[in-house]
């Protein structure tokens, strides 16, 4: 995973949207309004390019947010790995999903600080895999995967 640095990529997709915006296909979730601060804990946005879920809160009337987001960038190359039988579970598993970044958005809304959450981004990725190599014969095994 050299050719790419996750844990400085939130620098090139924040500018990115800022400047030109991120197409997506739904944007779905609960949210609490209470004294002027929005809680939410299931924010989810499909997009085109990738995928976003939030937990957290903004706080209206003092224009600050603290949130945690996950990220999954990649989705062409997600939905291209999970496609190949063998593969596809060791690297994707059950979410098919190779990579998600974890953030955590704080401080004014307008000039938010942005911080890599990177223990949680590729501790539980890189786990994962192994995990799902040591588990590939029972998975193909369970009768809900006999399609």
């Amino acid at each position: 995973m050299t050719f790419f640095n996750f844990f400085k990529w939130h620098e090139f997709w924040i500018k990115d949207i800022q400047v030109n915006g991120m197409p997506y296909k739904s944007l779905k979730g609960d949210f609490l309004i209470k004294n002027g601060i929005v809680y939410t804990e299931n924010l989810f946005l499909d997009g085109n390019a990738m995928k976003i879920s939030a937990v957290g809160n903004i706080d209206i009337p003092k224009g600050t947010i603290d949130m945690k987001l996950g990220v999954q960038p990649l989705s062409t190359v997600d939905k291209i790995v999970s496609n190949i039988p063998v593969v596809g579970y060791i690297l994707g598993g059950k979410n098919r999903s190779f990579v998600i970044a974890h953030f955590k958005v704080t401080g004014d809304i307008k000039n938010p600080n942005v911080e890599s959450i990177p223990v949680q981004s590729l501790g539980k990725g890189i786990l994962g895999i192994f995990k799902r190599i040591f588990t590939y014969p029972e998975h193909i095994l369970s009768p809900e995967n006999n399609n």
